[in-house]
């Protein structure tokens, strides 16, 4: 037709193909039916596309449709060279997918991989083209649009939160704490050697918790106990001391119902009480301290014997140890030795009136102190007299009977008398050269006799010593 067509039916056109060559297409129906004969299958896509060349040589094609073959997404192309049949090949040369601007609400799945800028936090992006590798993603104190990187790349490296806002830190290992770091894991132990125990029990006594790590047991030593430490060896010794009874004798008046112990006692568990031979239960009497009240009058005449267990410190018996004049000791208290240092004695003359401790020898052991002059008795005897404590030799009663010979040493002292010498007991090999000289002659003790022949020479007679009665 070479004039417009006014159809005032409906027009149906039976073919393949239906080409409209007009510059303007008005459609009065809102909803385009895309597809209509797809109604047994889902196989052909649905929408629209354009033609357009930006070269002036090459054909271009861009549009909007849905994807049978990817499960029926919505899709945006462009630069595609071929024309879609029906279907549109997403595999086909320059095919791209196309840019959508526009406002979006609901929700949104997938990447934003195509975003020409970063996105503001506030926007749900991060405001940041990239971040460190091995990162933490923290708000800055500069405000809740600001997002920054904190980079944890080593071992044991910990996220911890603070007034100026996060940061990376380790942990520090504090008294008796080890910490080993590894990639992904931290392992923290106690160094302290042996359990650690929060609960003390004692059977048939309440039990003792600590209620902290800073909770301190302190060992209380009871009635004739003592417990010292010692900080360098991590020790505590605990001495118990011994028992010991004390026992104590009242007689009863008749009007007298308590009665006075020698020591304080705990209760009444501690004591055995007899009256006149006979046990007395513990309900009869009570004890408070040194009292011991029964609960009637003893009887006159009656017996009380009040058997009392105490305990006596045995670790610490000296309590107070002081040296004094030739005795040292070797502590104040505890354990000590007493030591007798002679050292300390002052040298004087003994002196009537002194005294000399002695030990009996004897089975009894004993000791005793003896005056000087008791002493100068006990050993007088034959020969010796004691007087003021002096020990006198009496010749008289020495009774010598005998003189032996001196065969070695020096006589020393005075002369011995021609009368104690054995005649010829001297001879010449026992006088020393020239030990004899003059003036030890008698007058007239030697003669011709006791010389011997031709021991006198002309050298042995002085000048004018021989006179002519002298020659023969």
């Amino acid at each position: 037709m070479g004039d417009n067509l006014v159809v005032t039916g409906n027009l149906t056109v039976q073919g393949d193909t239906t080409t409209v060559n007009t510059a303007t297409l008005s459609v009065e129906d809102p909803l385009v039916v895309l597809g209509s004969g797809n109604n047994s299958s889902d196989s052909v896509d649905l929408g629209l596309y354009g033609l357009y060349d930006t070269s002036g040589s090459q054909d271009l094609y861009a549009g909007l449709f849905r994807d049978a073959s990817d499960s029926g997404k919505w899709k945006l192309f462009k630069d595609l060279q071929t024309a879609p049949t029906t279907t549109v090949n997403t595999g086909g040369t320059g095919y791209a997918v196309g840019t959508l601007v526009a406002n979006l609400e609901g929700t949104v799945t997938g990447n934003a991989s195509g975003l020409s800028s970063t996105l503001a936090v506030s926007s749900g992006g991060t405001n940041a083209t990239s971040f460190a590798d091995k990162s933490v993603i923290i708000t800055q104190d500069s405000g809740t649009d600001t997002l920054a990187a904190a980079q944890m790349d080593g071992n044991g490296e910990l996220l911890i939160g603070g007034t100026s806002g996060p940061a990376v830190a380790t942990l520090t290992a504090g008294s008796n704490i080890s910490i080993t770091n590894s990639d992904g894991g931290i392992t923290i132990a106690s160094s302290a050697a042996g359990a650690a125990f929060t609960t003390v029990a004692v059977s048939g006594q309440s039990n003792v918790v600590a209620t902290g790590s800073s909770d301190t047991l302190t060992l209380v030593g009871g009635s004739g106990t003592t417990i010292t430490t010692n900080a360098g060896s991590d020790t505590i010794t605990i001495n118990a001391g011994a028992n010991t009874v004390e026992v104590d004798e009242f007689t009863g008046n008749g009007s007298t119902a308590a009665y006075t112990l020698s020591t304080a006692c705990t209760n009444e568990n501690n004591l055995l009480v007899y009256m006149d031979g006979v046990y007395q239960h513990h309900n009869t009497y009570a004890v408070s301290g040194t009292t011991l009240t029964f609960d009637t009058n003893v009887p006159n005449g009656s017996k009380v014997e009040a058997y009392h267990m105490i305990s006596v410190n045995i670790s610490n018996m000296v309590q107070s140890a002081v040296a004094g004049t030739l005795m040292d000791v070797s502590g104040a208290t505890g354990d000590v030795t007493f030591n007798v240092d002679l050292t300390e004695a002052g040298e004087a003359a003994i002196a009537d009136g002194d005294y000399i401790l002695f030990l009996d020898g004897g089975a009894t052991g004993t000791h005793a102190k003896e005056a000087i002059a008791d002493v100068a008795t006990l050993f007088a005897g034959t020969g010796l007299t004691a007087s003021n404590s002096v020990l006198s030799v009496d010749a008289s009663q020495t009774q010598i009977t005998g003189v032996g010979t001196i065969t070695t040493g020096v006589w020393q002292g005075t002369a011995i008398a021609s009368a104690y010498i054995a005649g010829d007991a001297i001879t010449g090999a026992k006088i020393a050269d020239d030990a004899i000289d003059s003036e030890h002659y008698t007058d007239g003790s030697i003669d011709t006799a006791h010389i011997a022949d031709l021991n006198v020479t002309h050298e042995k007679i002085e000048h004018d010593e021989i006179h002519g009665d002298q020659t023969e």
